[in-house]
């Protein structure tokens, strides 16, 4: 997968639209990933913290891996 079929996924699926290749210094509440000696994927809190996040070889990897996370915010938003 490259960010054109993450783009296309995301938006057939009506996803929250990440970061892409942007480090999350003062982000908030966001999924995003970006590339520092490995591709890092990770998601933001209220206080522009990073809580969560993986470290992936390849990007497409990463990408999926953020699928993943986008897919399991939009679940717990629609309950």
């Amino acid at each position: 997968m490259n960010k054109e079929e993450l783009l296309k996924i995301i938006s057939k699926e009506g996803l929250r639209i990440p970061e892409l290749n942007k480090n999350p210094k003062d982000l908030i509440n966001v999924f995003g990933y970006y590339f520092d000696n490995g591709w890092i994927v990770y998601e933001t809190d209220d206080r522009a913290t990073v809580y969560r996040s993986s470290v992936f070889d390849t990007e497409e990897k990463a990408l999926f891996e953020l699928l993943d996370l986008l897919r399991e915010q939009h679940y717990i938003d629609s309950v």
